[in-house]
């Protein structure tokens, strides 16, 4: 960190320029809000326009003179390639533009937080933090299975001497509460600060995971308008770009935590632990600050969800620049045949007749139109016997309701099951709701619940999980194994 770059660094580095800018206040504090306070990851252009809005006209009842602009003129500012501290683009299917934050603006709000003073700073647990850090690198980096061994002996010995604790307690205790070992108020406070700043943290970072993809993007662009690039030398550059990025140990590590966040079973653990730690005394520990921890499952999946969006966009526009250099091509081609008809017409008066202007090879095939075949009617199947019969009925004592007493599955009212579930979940499972509303129409209710899966992208079918559900009454009631379907909240 010399002279040089320090200087380099706060002359282009766009997080250094909204610090020292003189409307910072306005657009951290009205970023902040929209964004990060209400966990968001994207906001459209006319919300997020009319909020701001509404911000400038409470400042400017304060004081007339300040932020003299508009909010259309500020958005637009923030936007350009002298400030980039937000991000617009037209997401897919939509007609109304969006915005997102950048990785500069995600790190000038993460310093101006780190300069409010804390109630207190957690030093036991950040210690105990980097200990098993330490340890967990020493052990796992150690091909001694030796060593490795007597490490896990030593926690099984740990383990089992804190169930031995537990057990003399409950038989002290008896029928009475056993006396155990908790921790203190300060010690919930310092680990769930802990906790909440790393996830704060993590957050902020996904802006510059998907930054990296669409670096890539612009490279392909690049790659496409250099002289000279043809397809394959594009497709062989963004394959290997794509795999330098997921090779990376940033690529690894977000596809890591991508698979685990996809995990139904992982995300069930995540939601249950959460929902322990809330009902403590002492997670209320700072009502301002955004409830990270609350919706942690939530904005991991949006945030890592922008993430795979930006690299699907990568793949797209991989195609759109093939399809258009494919494109150009043909356009070339259809230009050199008109060029040469052109040559031709101009030529054709002064050609010589006396010379041949093409010679073939070998004797030409001539085929007249007389010579093809008439077109003839397609043979129709023609069924003169009647097949076999293998008894006959009689047609007088043969039961037809069951003809006209169909079964009927009230599809809105296996909606209006599956939503009242979602109210108290973010996700249920058919076997949830089968546990709450038994199958009362057989096969035809369990086929009605999958085509409401199948026809709703909120709602996926995981082939490779399998439930089993009870199908039928009393008297017959019935296990049926089928992959898990999982309804999720819009």
């Amino acid at each position: 960190m010399t002279h040089d770059e320090l200087q380099t660094t706060f002359k282009h580095a766009y997080s250094v320029k909204l610090l020292v800018s003189p409307n910072a206040p306005l657009i951290l504090s009205f970023l902040y809000a929209q964004f990060k306070q209400p966990g968001r990851v994207v906001i459209a252009h006319h919300e997020l326009s009319e909020a701001l809005e509404d911000q400038l006209l409470e400042l400017h009842a304060q004081d007339a003179r300040r932020y003299p602009s508009d909010a259309q003129s500020y958005l637009r500012q923030w936007c350009d390639e002298d400030h980039r501290f937000l991000r617009k683009y037209f997401a897919t299917g939509q007609d109304d533009p969006v915005y997102e934050l950048t990785s500069h603006t995600e790190r000038a709000i993460e310093w101006v937080i780190s300069l409010h003073k804390t109630e207190f700073i957690g030093t036991e647990s950040r210690f105990l933090r980097i200990l098993d850090l330490l340890k967990e690198i020493v052990i796992n980096c150690t091909p001694d299975v030796t060593a490795r061994l007597q490490h896990l002996e030593a926690q099984r010995a740990v383990i089992d001497a804190q169930i031995d604790a537990l057990n003399t307690a409950v038989e002290v205790a008896e029928d009475d509460e056993p006396e155990i070992a908790l921790y203190s108020e300060t010690q919930v406070k310092e680990r769930l600060f802990e906790a909440s700043e790393g996830a704060r943290r993590l957050l902020a970072d996904f802006r510059e995971v998907e930054e990296n993809f669409r670096a890539i993007a612009r490279s392909v662009h690049e790659q496409q308008f250099q002289l000279g690039a043809r397809k394959g030398d594009i497709l062989r550059y963004f394959l290997n770009a794509e795999d330098a990025i997921k090779e990376s140990d940033q690529g690894r590590s977000f596809y890591a935590f991508w698979q685990f966040l996809m995990s139904q079973s992982q995300q069930d653990e995540l939601r249950e632990w959460l929902d322990t730690i809330e009902a403590m005394p002492a997670f209320e520990i700072d009502s301002a600050s955004p409830p990270v921890l609350r919706h942690l499952k939530r904005y991991l999946l949006e945030a890592g969800t922008q993430v795979v969006a930006s690299n699907r966009r990568l793949i797209q526009q991989l195609r759109q620049v093939l399809d258009e250099q494919q494109a150009g091509k043909m356009q070339r081609l259809h230009d050199l045949i008109t060029d040469i008809g052109k040559l031709a017409l101009e030529l054709s008066p002064d050609f010589p007749e006396d010379e041949a202007f093409i010679h073939l090879e070998g004797a030409p095939g001539v085929e007249m139109p007389l010579e093809r075949q008439l077109w003839e009617p397609p043979v129709t199947s023609r069924f003169d016997r009647r097949p076999l019969t293998q008894g006959e009925a009689n047609l007088a004592e043969a039961d037809f309701n069951a003809l006209s007493n169909q079964v009927y599955v009230n599809e809105q009212q296996l909606r209006r099951n599956i939503d009242t579930l979602l109210e108290r979940r973010q996700s249920v499972t058919l076997a949830d709701v089968v546990k709450s509303y038994p199958i009362e129409r057989g096969l035809t209710e369990v086929i009605t619940y999958l085509s409401i899966a199948a026809k709703s992208r909120q709602h996926r079918i995981d082939t490779d999980v399998h439930d089993t559900i009870v199908v039928g009454q009393q008297a017959e009631m019935r296990d049926m194994t089928l992959p898990r379907i999982v309804f999720a909240r819009a």
